[in-house]
């Protein structure tokens, strides 16, 4: 969406998929995680956070401040040094 130019489309689906990852932790606390959920649970969290800057570092027209790639880097590279 921000690729795009759907800034508040883009905002809205970001705040959507972090209320919801916090709901599927309560609800994993409150019946018991699966040991599926326990694996996927952290790939999509850093899936998401990961993709998120790297499209907010992209040169895009319409975005006025960016992230900087150092910054994009130093977080890809910490999060590919927890995998590990």
């Amino acid at each position: 969406l921000l690729v795009y130019g759907y800034i508040g489309a883009a905002l809205l689906v970001f705040i959507v998929a972090a209320a919801t990852d916090m709901l599927d932790g309560a609800v994993a606390r409150r019946s018991g995680p699966t040991t599926l959920g326990a694996w996927l649970d952290p790939v999509a969290d850093k899936l998401l956070l990961l993709t998120m800057f790297v499209v907010l570092t992209l040169p895009l027209p319409h975005l006025t401040h960016r992230i900087p790639l150092w910054l994009t880097v130093v977080v890809a590279s910490r999060d590919l040094g927890i995998v590990l």
